[in-house]
């Protein structure tokens, strides 16, 4: 959010903060409870969105997760310098045990999370790029506006685990269509934020044929009294 500080303080502007996952999908029709193929993202994995992963120590410095789903992984990379986790108000750690084994009984449990992180088409409403649009047109003016040629963060957080990995970060929006949560160099973009300026209750939105808000030269008309 300080980020965003540099903004809302234009003529009209009673204030800035940073674009949210909710409104994304209020935007695009997506809902995680019920995606448009009637699958969670993900379906089938420890990362499928709604399982709950509990992470454990297992005798060394790779911790091992299982989910309500029945799937299990173990990381493959070392955590050597403990286990991090955020709750949405504050950071957590976890050192190494040394009386961990790696048996059912001799594991010791670091935490269960709740997986929240999703990613989807705008167009399809699922993880699928091709099929009936039930989203956004990719020629429309929302398309184009939070989909189209750029990356940016957006203020939402969300848990994720993988084979190779458990975190939480950001969520973001990305240049290819699809946004998730962020971990590996496989989702780094030319990240940057999306600013939402709060206007004055007085201020008007005027709209014409070349003021339509369809393209970045085509901005709506800010009006005030």
């Amino acid at each position: 959010q300080a980020a965003t500080a540099v903004y809302g303080h234009g003529k009209g502007a009673i204030g800035a903060r940073n674009l949210t996952v909710e409104e994304v999908n209020e935007i695009t029709g997506y809902d995680p409870e019920n995606p448009a193929d009637g699958k969670p993202c993900q379906n089938g994995r420890i990362t499928e969105y709604g399982n709950e992963v509990t992470c454990y120590w297992k005798g060394d410095d790779k911790p091992y997760f299982v989910g309500s789903n029945g799937k299990t992984s173990t990381a493959s990379n070392s955590y050597s310098d403990g286990f991090y986790w955020f709750d949405g108000n504050e950071w957590h750690h976890s050192d190494v045990s040394e009386t961990a084994t790696n048996t059912a009984t001799g594991r010791e449990k670091i935490v269960t999370l709740k997986i929240t992180a999703y990613s989807y088409y705008p167009t399809t409403l699922t993880e699928n790029s091709s099929g009936e649009v039930k989203g956004l047109a990719n020629d429309s003016a929302e398309y184009k506006l939070l989909f189209a040629n750029y990356s940016f963060w957006l203020a939402s957080r969300s848990h994720y685990s993988g084979g190779y990995f458990m975190y939480t970060a950001g969520y973001m929006i990305g240049g290819n269509g699809q946004y998730g949560a962020d971990g590996s160099t496989n989702y780094h973009y030319d990240e940057g934020i999306r600013p939402v300026v709060t206007l004055a209750s007085n201020v008007q939105l005027k709209t014409d044929a070349t003021h339509d808000g369809s393209a970045r030269g085509k901005g709506y008309l800010i009006e005030i009294p």
